[in-house]
Formats: C-alpha cells, structure tokens, sequence
C-alpha cells in the first residue's frame, strides 16, 4: 500500500520536508497536529514504504485518523482512490505494518562516552549495564550516538530497542525506537520492564531513566500516551500507581490512564510528585526512598 504524500499536502496546502536531521531515509516529515501548533520541526513522520505515520511525542498514528485531521470533511474512499495506486484503500486504511520475526541486536558494549553521560546523570554506568543490557549505537547509522535499551515482553522475550541520544543537538529526538515494522511487537503494545516486576503493585512511569531511578516494580509506558493493549496490562495487577511528569500534559494523561484502568477494577493512585522543572530520573536516591515511603 502506498500513498502520494507529497502530492496530498501540495495539493492541501500543508507544509512538509523530505529531508533534516530528524528525518530518516524513506521517510516524509509533517506537523505534528496531534501535538504541537505550528510544529516546524517536524515531530510527525510519514513512512513510505508502510503509509503510517509515528509521532515523536506520543507513537504510532494510522493515516485515517490523520486525515480525520487535515482532510476532516473530505471523503476518505475518495482521497485513496485518487492518492493511492490501487482501486480502493477503504477497508485498508487501518493496516498494521507487518512486524518482524527476529531482531539483530548485535550492538557494541557502551563506550567511556555513553558510561560517562550515565554518570552524569548520577547512575552507575555499570549497575544500569548489568540490570538492563544497555547497549551502544555506534557513531554512524539510524541510532548513532544513541544508548540502546532493549525492549522486553513480560516473559523476557527481546521485541524491539529504543535509543537515548546523548548529544547536545536539541534538534534532534532524544529518543527513538526501533521502526514497528523491525520490531517483534510494537513496544506501545507492552509495558517496559515488565519482565522485571514481582508482585501485585506496579508502578508506571514515563521512561527508561525514571524505571532506573524509581527501582523495584517499576514499567515505563515510553511516553505519556498509552494503548488498550498497556491498559489490558495495567489491569492484571491489584494496585496501579502512576508517576507522570508534572507537566499539565501529562498529568492530564496520567487522569485518563487512571481513568480507564481503574474501570477495569484495578486500585489506582496517580500521584503527582511536584517536581517543578525536573522529573523522577532529576531525583535523588534519598528522595525515591521518601517518596516510595508516603507513597506505599
């Protein structure tokens, strides 16, 4: 299935890129209109190849829900039909990218540089390598310069990676994860560190640094939007605590999350930390140990 991209936002007046530090090769960059106004840096990708589209801010979008967006009162069928290079798309425009059977993860041990970004961040580089089986990027391809955290299912199973860049650029993503078509199972389909946990409280942050930093018990829904697949996940557990960032955004989020778990029977606390300017992975030690003290 492909779409002419290039000739649907000329022809709709909307803004693109076909090239720039965030975007790859077989890849087209667009506003992100699910979450920014007047993105110019282009946190939305088009896939080519799969006609989806990824978000760096909350994943993976289909091409109906985006052109309920920028095409609301034009008629979908009708869109396919001309922009598509078969007959009719319409009971296609929902397609999944198929996902892979296997993943090469042959990445290198992480070097002085990346163990010393880790120290920076008052972890110990070697702790976080053992726990975790960080890995390194490189200094060329898709996830250069990019600590790389393997994603798990709960059962240990390797299904995807995502990578932390750990340079100065702003302009580049600090994160990216592996494309869904590479990956086992979308990583936005489980709950990291889930393979970790033991018991029946669980503990849901944002990202990779806050599971380090919270500890035992902790997953990481990789962002602040979620899936029906996370919440099914969340709800096999008695008690759900959710920790988001203290940002409106995503405390307004973490309500809905709680929202929706809590009507599958689940216990759910969603607590707001407070923590003006920084988030839990900023915190101390110490703090943690205060924090999981009140919190239980």
């Amino acid at each position: 299935m492909t779409f002419d991209i290039i000739r649907f936002c000329q022809d709709h007046n909307i803004d693109y890129a076909i090239r720039g530090k965030q975007i790859s090769q077989g890849w087209i960059g667009l506003p992100d209109v699910w979450n920014k106004i007047n993105d110019t840096e282009y946190h939305l990708g088009f896939n080519l190849a799969g006609s989806y589209l990824y978000s760096w801010i909350d994943g993976w979008h289909s091409i109906y829900d985006w052109l309920d967006l920028v095409a609301p009162y034009e008629n979908k069928h009708d869109i396919m039909v001309e922009y598509g290079d078969e007959v009719s798309f319409v009971n296609r425009l929902n397609d999944e990218p198929h996902n892979a059977t296997e993943i090469e993860f042959n990445f290198p041990e992480l070097p002085r540089q990346a163990q010393d970004y880790i120290r920076k961040r008052n972890f110990d580089p070697h702790d976080l390598i053992r726990k975790y089986n960080l890995r390194w990027g490189g200094i060329v391809g898709s996830f250069a310069f990019r600590i790389i955290i393997p994603i798990y299912d709960k059962e240990g199973n390797l299904i995807s990676y995502q990578g932390r860049f750990i340079g100065t650029d702003k302009n580049i993503p600090r994160y990216k994860t592996l494309a869904k078509e590479l990956s086992i199972i979308d990583p936005k389909h489980v709950l990291y560190n889930e393979n970790n946990v033991r018991g029946n409280t669980v503990y849901l942050v944002e990202g990779f640094f806050n599971v380090a930093r919270w500890g035992a018990n902790t997953v990481a829904s990789l962002g602040t939007s979620f899936t029906e697949a996370q919440v099914r996940a969340l709800a096999q557990y008695d008690r759900v605590v959710i920790l988001f960032d203290s940002e409106v955004q995503a405390q307004q989020r973490a309500n809905k999350l709680a929202e929706r778990v809590s009507s599958m029977g689940v216990h759910v606390d969603n607590v707001d930390l407070e923590l003006v300017g920084r988030d839990i992975a900023q915190c101390s030690d110490i703090e943690i140990q205060q924090f999981r003290r009140q919190i239980g």
